[in-house]
């Protein structure tokens, strides 16, 4: 095979996995806004025009074709900021192309070999493009462990580190091919990188169905917090409904006592009773009403709640209907939230008060809750826990998972005596 052809076939190959794990990595951190048949057909394109651009034999061109493509890929295919996509596909292929240059330094040292004998060489270049895929795939593994979530967690970390210290162990053992008296045979190094790079993607598989059960696990304990803290709020309502419907049922007979006590003429008691009568009514009433039913329920009932345990509550709410969400999810964001203010009021000696915005700011829901507290926060990987004996803080998880299903987020911050939760969640249309 000539040398043109070889280096035709080794151009193709690395920029199609180059592009390949590009693509992948693309899916991992971006939302995206085309098909897979538009991002196949554009996949395919720009690796043609990429062989055109090899042609001309010239690096620089080469990688500044790469970054400008990868740029109009991200722009076209996915929903990505410009200056933040730009800068991380400036860093993937500055990867990339070290890749490929460590690769065929590599293989030459590994087999004795100059750089120009690997490129000239089927065996070689076939080794060399193997490698090529173990350092891309390596890459690809470390820019998506942190470049596809906000916050690093303990697990990530582990994660990361097992990827680094494998990969590091396996660039130590082709170290050591280096330092052996006579040229490794080729086929034995093809077999022993082949063999690394299925490790790699097998431990990959792994690692990743092991932090996929820890998340599921996660998630379905807070899920389960969630119906645990619904079910009792239903069932705090269903009584609420019980005793209404017992009193309507007794109104007739709080009349006659009324109509026989002014018939008596014992109206200093007919008044008290009056009174009485009338606070028992009160307790009823919806303490809170806007156009959302169930947000007036929960709200009504946590306000009483919290009113009966000495603690003032202000509400500036907007009245709006919330129709883009889902009633499981308004539950578990109010009740969770008025939950942990009433607790951690609960706990204060002095002023207790707890304050509620909600209104619309453009096309975003807006959600402020500020609350008395002048205890310690726990933070546990940058997540807060609970301080109370036999809680592990589902309330905000719950609030979090609620959230973010419209794409919204949660800022929480202490402030001298005060705890505030400030909530952004954009409408849907």
């Amino acid at each position: 095979m000539s040398d043109n052809n070889l280096r035709i076939i080794c151009s193709l190959f690395t920029a199609s996995i180059s592009y390949f794990f590009f693509m992948r990595l693309c899916d991992k951190i971006y939302e995206s806004k085309k098909g897979v048949f538009i991002k196949t057909a554009a996949y395919v394109v720009v690796i043609l025009i990429m062989q055109l651009v090899h042609i001309f034999q010239n690096s620089y061109l080469n990688f500044i074709f790469a970054t400008l493509s990868s740029q109009i890929l991200c722009s076209f295919l996915y929903m990505a900021p410009l200056k933040k996509s730009l800068l991380k596909n400036i860093y993937y292929r500055i990867a990339s192309a070290s890749g490929e240059i460590i690769s065929v330094a590599s293989v030459g040292m590994i087999t004795k070999n100059k750089p120009s004998d690997v490129m000239s060489d089927f065996r070689l270049m076939f080794a060399s493009c193997l490698m090529y895929v173990l350092i891309v795939f390596f890459a690809y593994r470390i820019f998506s462990i942190v470049w596809s979530s906000r916050e690093i967690t303990s697990l990530r970390l582990k994660e990361l580190a097992f990827i680094v210290s494998l990969t590091a162990f396996e660039f130590f053992v082709l170290y050591c091919f280096t330092h052996t008296n006579s040229s490794l045979n080729c086929n034995v190094l093809i077999i022993t990188v082949a063999g690394f790079l299925i490790l790699d993607i097998y431990a990959a598989y792994i690692v990743n169905a092991v932090a996929v059960g820890y998340k599921n696990k996660y998630e379905l304990d807070a899920i389960k917090m969630q119906n645990e803290i619904q079910f009792a709020h239903y069932e705090e309502l269903n009584n609420q409904y019980v005793e209404t419907q017992c009193m309507v049922h007794d109104i007739e007979k709080h009349i006659s006592a009324i109509e026989k006590l002014f018939k008596n003429r014992d109206f200093s008691e007919a008044e008290q009773y009056t009174k009485k009568l009338r606070a028992e009514l009160k307790r009823h009433k919806n303490i809170f009403e806007c156009s959302n039913k169930i947000l007036s329920a929960v709200m009504s009932q946590k306000i009483s709640l919290a009113e009966s345990k000495g603690i003032t509550v202000e509400t500036k709410i907007e009245d709006m209907m919330l129709d883009f969400m889902d009633e499981t999810d308004i539950t578990s964001i109010f009740a969770n939230l008025m939950d942990n203010a009433i607790e951690s009021c609960d706990e204060e000696t002095g002023k207790k008060v707890i304050s509620i915005k909600m209104c619309r700011i453009n096309d975003f829901l807006y959600i402020d809750l500020m609350n008395s507290f002048s205890g310690k926060i726990i933070q546990n990987n940058g997540k807060f826990k609970s301080t109370k004996a036999g809680h592990k803080g589902y309330g905000m998880t719950s609030i979090q998972m609620a959230i973010e299903k419209y794409n919204g987020y949660m800022i929480t911050e202490q402030k001298d005596d005060i705890f505030i939760s400030e909530i952004v969640i954009p409408f849907v249309h």
